[in-house]
């Protein structure tokens, strides 16, 4: 895995496999708090896994997964983990697995499925491109129940997954002939609807990628009017925005038109808690 500071003018190489020939880096995520977590694809036993690192790329942990064939990582709002498996070396399946935040188990969410891709809307929902069977499942409760949502779709399996701004899902068939399939309407279809089924305090951002004002919502009815501090950093930590803002009625803007185009982490403290969410400015 390598990693540019400079817009891909220079590399650095932050992460290698230990076997070049059987393992390979899958996928990659990075939580609100800077943690990164990254997937291992293999061929062969004792390869594969999840590892993730606290020191942005220095050093690397394994947290688990060997002998598994790890397709997939996500990272939810409140920090919690969850792994797509295509098959493991042990008794031959894939699945769905889930590390929560303040955990070091990794517990299993479904088993069997054959797990090509993995994404999450902003609701926090997870949906998942499956083989044998074949179609998408969604878990709308962080991974205690799924459901397969297959109308319109052929019967093949699917592979990649990924969820846009409006929450909107796109699917790519894992055949030879690839074909790439969105849900007829967003996964989401109101911030009223988001707000409702929100189950712990968060903060969402709108539009998001932006380039000039943000409007921002929180999530947390308590909060609903009164001054808070906000603070914007960049993926390397680096502070780029500090104030106070007044919340009416949950919800404040910001303008980021001076912020150059890249991640960022928005962070709002609100008594004595952090709401973060990710920024990205085109």
């Amino acid at each position: 895995m390598l990693r540019t500071p400079d817009r891909g003018i220079t590399w650095d190489t932050l992460f290698t496999t230990h076997n070049h020939s059987g393992e390979s880096v899958s996928d990659i995520d990075i939580g609100l708090d800077g943690t990164i977590y990254i997937s291992l694809m293999c061929y062969f036993p004792n390869m594969g896994g999840v590892y993730m690192s606290a020191d942005n790329g220095s050093n690397w942990q394994e947290i688990g997964m060997i002998n598994h064939q790890v397709e997939e990582v996500e990272i939810n709002e409140a920090g919690d983990l969850f792994i797509g498996v295509y098959s493991d070396f042990l008794a031959g399946a894939g699945g769905i697995y889930k590390l929560y935040h303040n955990s070091t188990k990794i517990d299993t969410c479904i088993y069997g499925p054959e797990v090509n891709g993995l994404a999450l809307n902003s609701a926090g929902h997870i949906f998942a491109g499956t083989g044998w069977p074949d179609g998408i499942i969604v878990s709308r409760d962080s991974g205690i129940t799924f459901e397969y949502v297959n109308s319109g779709l052929p019967a093949f399996p699917m592979g990649t997954i990924e969820v846009d701004n409006q929450d909107y899902v796109y699917a790519l068939v894992n055949m030879p002939s690839h074909f790439l399939y969105r849900s007829s309407q967003p996964t989401i279809t109101s911030l009223n609807e988001l707000m409702q089924k929100k189950e712990t305090s968060s903060l969402q951002i709108l539009p998001n990628p932006a380039s000039k004002i943000i409007s921002c919502c929180t999530f947390s009815k308590e909060n609903l009017n009164m001054r808070c501090s906000i603070s914007i950093v960049d993926i390397g930590f680096h502070h780029i925005l500090n104030q106070m803002l007044d919340i009416i009625d949950g919800r404040f803007q910001v303008d980021v038109s001076s912020l150059k185009p890249g991640l960022y982490i928005v962070s709002l403290q609100v008594d004595d808690q952090l709401l973060t969410s990710k920024l990205i400015i085109k």
